[in-house]
């Protein structure tokens, strides 16, 4: 991606165990920053699939692994000691953008945003709004939405039909209508869309308990 052009040379970029961190906007913000993660994040994920494609041929199993985006203030700069400075981010944001990056094991999506992030440049991308969550250690709630392509990325009949099933059951469940979000996850989960078969289970749960001020607000306990 690097050689690509879209993540800059001079962009942080840091691996950490089997992950790893772009931040665009340093050392030097640019207008498009957003827009620019959104485009590297899906050219990693298209770069995988034909990857995988490659692997399959070979008898060799898939890799998989799901990128989660953030727009936030960060502090950014030489942080360490005298012994040792790396330039890096630091901040809230970029705890959130790892948060996210998890959740996406939870719907098996590739790819999920924030609400600052969609604000700023949902308008060009093709997306849904998967949730409404707190996030461990966080008060305010964040909306989540998957990045499936640009804004004429053509979905097939399947998935459109899931998309739409998935958008009517999810305003069900805001208001607390298990038994109508059940009926249509219960559909479109069975169109192999993995966003309604987590969300179908998580309903199943709530129809049980049937928690009293239900604000459509789902609380993760675990990273």
């Amino acid at each position: 991606m690097v050689g690509g052009g879209w993540i800059r040379p001079k962009e942080v970029w840091v691996y950490i165990g089997d992950c790893a961190m772009a931040v665009f906007g340093v050392p030097i913000p640019n207008v498009d920053d957003t827009y620019r993660a959104c485009k590297a994040a899906l050219k990693i994920q298209e770069y995988v699939s034909q990857l995988n494609a490659a692997r399959l041929e070979m008898n060799e199993p898939e890799i998989n692994f799901g990128i989660g985006v953030n727009t936030s203030t960060v502090l950014a700069g030489n942080i360490g000691s005298d012994n040792r400075l790396e330039y890096t981010v630091i901040g809230d944001g970029v705890n959130t953008a790892s948060r996210v990056e998890g959740i996406t094991k939870v719907f098996g999506l590739k790819i999920l945003c924030t609400d600052t992030t969609y604000n700023e440049v949902g308008d060009s991308f093709l997306t849904r709004e998967v949730d409404c969550v707190r996030l461990v250690g966080k008060k305010l709630p964040v909306t989540l939405y998957e990045i499936i392509g640009l804004k004429d990325y053509k979905l097939s009949n399947s998935k459109h039909q899931s998309m739409r099933l998935y958008n009517e059951a999810y305003e069900y469940y805001k208001v607390g209508d298990w038994n109508n979000a059940i009926k249509k996850w219960t559909i479109s989960a069975e169109l192999n869309d993995m966003p309604s078969l987590a969300m179908l289970q998580r309903c199943q749960q709530l129809k049980i308990k049937n928690p009293i001020n239900w604000d459509g607000i789902w609380s993760f306990k675990s990273k």
